[in-house]
């Protein structure tokens, strides 16, 4: 997945010779111009931005007021400034303004390179995964107590949002001008995405004040929603599964897929159904969960002579048939600490 780098000029000429210049490189980055800051801050709400190269002196909204911009609405977004002021006064301004770096005019295309090259390389340093839920990787995020930066982008839209998780606890998320929990809630009903991680998260205040499996269950909600409108002259459509029974189905497949994800041949999976005739079964230990106020049943390891099964809750329950060489305590252990 191409991330784009923001650069900001009014010399026409100059974004072509840049954009020219660099379009070699299209598969690892594309550049996308604005002419001044008015036009930038436009660019910044339609297409998720890597890096701002932006030079100070420009009309109508200037390079700095674009900077102070940033820092308000994206300051997850570094910024590096061009300009043909002297070395000095070039330092000065990058130092008192939270800048990432500076270029000096007339540009060149090698340094240009490496200073993109140089802040992509920082932002997914902890590895860069393709064509994966969010859903599944997040949990494992939270899972694992990691503290991590997280650039995503969907697959499907080309839209791109990020997560700040500090201990595996969720702190912010972004998409454009749209923060917190709102923006979780998108991020969360994406299919398949590209996720470029940072093995780090700056210290900021915890806006969301949630667990992931609250988000997930109302992103599945909002999704059904968004997708699934019901025609205004349907007569009597046939009886659809709760949005409830939907959510924790949803919740039942990420467990899954986390557990093929962290344990893979371990796992020793043979195939997986769901199974209405256990559904009293698992309604009575639930039932038990209650009045003994032991929690709600969350899942059930089961042996009898070579056959191995877990039985997962939901509508109807999951069942996972496995080998008997997998690894039982290691998938108890995932389980209880999926939280889902």
């Amino acid at each position: 997945m191409v991330r784009n780098i923001l650069f900001v000029d009014d010399d026409a000429v100059l974004c072509n010779a840049v954009t020219k210049s660099l379009n070699q490189y299209r598969e690892n980055f594309a550049i996308v111009t604005a002419c001044d800051g008015f036009e930038a801050v436009r660019q910044l709400k339609k297409v998720p931005v890597s890096l701002v190269i932006v030079e100070p002196i420009l009309p109508r909204m200037d390079g700095m007021s674009l900077i102070t911009h940033l820092r308000q609405h994206y300051p997850d977004i570094p910024a590096v400034i061009v300009s043909s002021m002297d070395e000095i006064r070039l330092q000065a301004v990058a130092k008192g303004s939270g800048i990432t770096g500076y270029l000096k005019k007339p540009l060149q295309a090698d340094k240009l390179v490496t200073a993109i090259n140089g802040v992509l390389q920082h932002e997914a340093a902890g590895g860069i995964m393709h064509d994966i839920s969010p859903t599944v990787f997040l949990q494992l995020m939270e899972m694992d107590a990691k503290s991590c930066t997280i650039r995503i982008i969907d697959n499907a839209t080309q839209r791109g949002g990020i997560l700040f998780f500090q201990e595996g606890e969720l702190l912010d998320a972004r998409i454009g001008e749209l923060h917190g929990i709102e923006a979780a809630y998108e991020l969360f009903s994406w299919d398949s995405a590209t996720i470029f991680i940072r093995n780090e998260c700056e210290p900021r205040k915890n806006v969301i004040n949630s667990g992931l499996t609250p988000i997930i269950m109302k992103a599945v909600g909002m999704k059904d929603e968004t997708t699934s409108p019901e025609p205004e002259d349907a007569p009597n459509p046939p009886q659809e599964p709760g949005n409830e029974n939907k959510q924790t189905n949803a919740l039942t497949a990420a467990r899954i897929e986390v557990l093929k994800t962290k344990l893979g041949d371990e796992l020793g999976l043979k195939k997986s159904f769901q199974d209405a005739t256990v559904t009293q079964a698992v309604t009575q230990l639930t039932d038990m969960g209650k009045m003994e106020r032991y929690g709600a049943f969350s899942f059930a390891y089961i042996t009898h002579k070579k056959d191995h099964q877990i039985v997962l809750s939901g509508h109807p329950p999951t069942v996972l048939d496995i080998a008997p060489s997998c690894a039982p305590n290691k998938i108890v252990d995932l389980l209880t600490k999926t939280k889902l």
